[in-house]
């Protein structure tokens, strides 16, 4: 595996494996393929491999390269010490059957930075207690967060929330699409008619 350094915390590691490693790879997966396939007129595990080869070539060659990618990745950024932050950016996959796969990989690493001597620099350190009003705030969210509606047959108080219906009419004409119906709450008390 080899490191570019892109910029000072993006990495650019392009990856070689040999074609033999590639194709052991093959060979664990087809085995694999063989114990579990269904083909018609055979027993799960007893297809012949080159029945299972051609109807599952396409699935073979995924599962061989994203398992050889994703441990190289692995191995690489261990091997090399990186610490990598969030996702590999893969490209450039040369991938073939009898052939060294090869691939490039983008990552971000953290940054690295000499500290400056904190050792003894001055610092103050604010205390806080909890009032009385503090809880009381607390107190009256988890009341609002757990209150329930409930119909009353009462006339309307103060913090009630009402549905009132109304008609609207100029001189003694309904306007149109004059109905309504309006849901609030009532913070004053409420007169008038109703």
């Amino acid at each position: 595996m080899n490191v570019e350094t892109l910029a000072p915390c993006k990495r650019l590691l392009r990856f070689e494996i040999d074609a033999n490693a590639v194709e052991q790879a093959f060979e664990a997966t087809t085995r694999e393929f063989i114990k579990h396939a269904r083909l018609p007129g055979f027993r799960p595990g007893k297809a012949p491999k080159e029945m299972v080869l051609k109807q599952f070539e396409k699935d073979i060659a995924d599962d061989v390269k994203n398992k050889l990618v994703g441990d190289a990745y692995r191995q690489g950024i261990k091997d090399k010490n990186l610490e990598v932050l969030g996702y590999p950016d893969i490209e450039e996959i040369h991938f073939e059957r009898g052939q060294a796969l090869q691939f490039a990989a983008t990552v971000e690493i953290q940054p690295q930075f000499e500290l400056p001597e904190y050792r003894g620099l001055p610092a103050r350190r604010e205390t806080g207690g909890v009032t009385d009003e503090d809880v009381t705030k607390a107190i009256d969210v988890l009341r609002e967060q757990a209150s329930r509606f409930n119909k009353v047959d009462r006339e309307v108080k103060e913090d009630d929330i009402v549905v009132v219906n109304y008609t609207g009419s100029a001189k003694a004409n309904r306007l149109p699409n004059g109905r309504r119906q309006q849901k609030g709450w009532v913070s004053k008390r409420v007169s008038g008619s109703r």
